[in-house]
């Protein structure tokens, strides 16, 4: 499935091929699979769309994997690879990651307080 997604930023709209596998397959056909997307990468067809923008290089799609099964794809296509598992966990990857809370320094017993010189009191602790 072919499908342009959201506006962002600079690069603007974002083109993806979706592989939805409802079925295991093997590593080796999806090698296939993906080598199919690197015939159409290398053919230039996805340049002459009319969506590719005017104003900077042609875009070839993400191919976005959604299934169960986690592949063994390395890196050397010339395009990017998306494995989830649901869409919902693929648009969840896009969200960006919450700042942590400031860790506050967890308050001194009065064991661990360093006489600074100044009026020291006794309440008795000891």
């Amino acid at each position: 499935m072919f499908c342009i997604f959201r506006k962002h930023g600079i690069t603007g709209r974002t083109p993806f091929f979706i592989e939805v596998q409802n079925t295991f397959y093997s590593q080796k056909v999806m090698t296939q699979k993906l080598k199919r997307y690197e015939e159409i990468y290398r053919s230039g067809l996805i340049a002459q769309e009319p969506w590719q923008p005017t104003d900077r290089p042609p875009i070839f799609p993400i191919v976005l994997i959604i299934s169960g099964q986690r592949y063994a794809i390395d890196d050397s296509y010339p395009f990017r690879v998306i494995q989830a598992q649901s869409f919902t966990q693929f648009m969840q990857s896009l969200k960006p990651a919450k700042p942590k809370e400031e860790q506050r320094p967890k308050p001194k017993t009065a064991s661990q307080l360093k006489y600074s010189g100044g009026i020291k009191i006794n309440l008795g602790v000891k």
